[in-house]
């Protein structure tokens, strides 16, 4: 049985669930794809379970003051567990601020959420990958 390098994978899902505040990576919301009649392991199924993301807990108002810091499965701060990311070497950080409005438009389609949730949102998005861009330029 071949290895699997689980390192860039996890690396990927550190910093995904930073940009979105997810505090619920917990160890059985990620795993691997096997194959069904060999049962060899493939490949780290992709990223799933992020349904506590985005402040969904919190009114809007609340917002910039009671995002959550904790974090799992890891470390218990995002900022510890950035601290396990092997490399950003992989991460366009530019490309990514240049998702935000594509992600802002995304969260405006269908009058689902109002413009004062959406643009709060957008604000938790900006915060976080700039401190990443700081965390990951401090790596360098």
């Amino acid at each position: 049985m071949a290895g699997i390098d689980i390192v860039p994978f996890l690396d990927r899902m550190i910093v995904v669930d930073y940009i979105m505040a997810n505090g619920d990576r917990h160890l059985n919301n990620f795993g691997l794809i096997r194959d069904p009649d060999t049962l060899e392991f493939l490949r780290p199924a992709p990223i799933y379970d992020t349904g506590t993301s985005l402040g969904y807990d919190l009114l809007t108002k609340e917002f910039p003051y009671r995002i959550s810091e904790a974090s799992r499965p890891f470390k218990k701060t995002f900022d510890e567990q950035l601290g396990l990311v092997s490399s950003f070497d992989w991460l366009d950080l530019d490309d990514l601020e240049r998702s935000i409005p594509d992600a802002k438009r995304i969260l405006s389609t269908d009058g689902f959420l109002d413009v004062e949730r959406v643009d709060a949102i957008v604000r938790l998005l900006e915060k976080r990958i700039s401190r990443l861009r700081s965390i990951a330029k401090d790596r360098c």
